[in-house]
């Protein structure tokens, strides 16, 4: 007696925490009384069916926590990965901004609409090579987002 997982047997926060999936759910309790009422001649046939059903689940078990284990490792350490790169985008924006701030002091110009790639390259000069040059554009992008920030003069 298995039948497909359906998304509304799920919980509402259920989200997949391992590469490991089962297939197939026990039957629901309710539906299977139910059949057995209507067939008590089933009674053997069902009994035997649930027996290899926790039986393969106890088989599956050790895998699923692998699994699970495995996911949760991951996960770890990918957001420490993303918690140093965003900390270094931090340190890159931060530094970006006061060498910005201080073109933008000597130059007001720079401050024009189609002057942000000219304050882009100044700043992408001064900028230190932190882990890898940044792109003009990227320099250009960031800044113009940091420039509607700042009080119109």
């Amino acid at each position: 007696m298995t039948r497909p997982i359906n998304e509304g047997d799920l919980p509402a926060d259920w989200k997949p925490s391992a590469r490991v999936s089962i297939k197939e759910v026990a039957p629901d309790a309710d539906q299977l009384l139910e059949q057995l009422k209507e067939n008590p001649a089933q009674i053997p046939g069902t009994v035997r069916q649930l027996i290899k059903h926790a039986a393969r689940l106890i088989e599956v078990a050790t895998l699923i926590q692998k699994g699970k284990k495995r996911a949760e490792t991951e996960a770890k350490t990918l957001g420490k990965a993303r918690e140093d790169s965003k900390r270094q985008a931090d340190a890159w924006k931060k530094a970006a901004a006061l060498i910005a701030e201080r073109w933008l002091n000597k130059d007001s110009r720079l401050r024009l609409p189609r002057q942000k790639t000219a304050l882009a390259r100044k700043v992408r000069a001064e900028l230190p090579t932190m882990p890898k040059r940044r792109s003009i554009s990227s320099v250009r992008h960031w800044l113009a987002d940091w420039l509607k920030m700042l009080p119109r003069k």
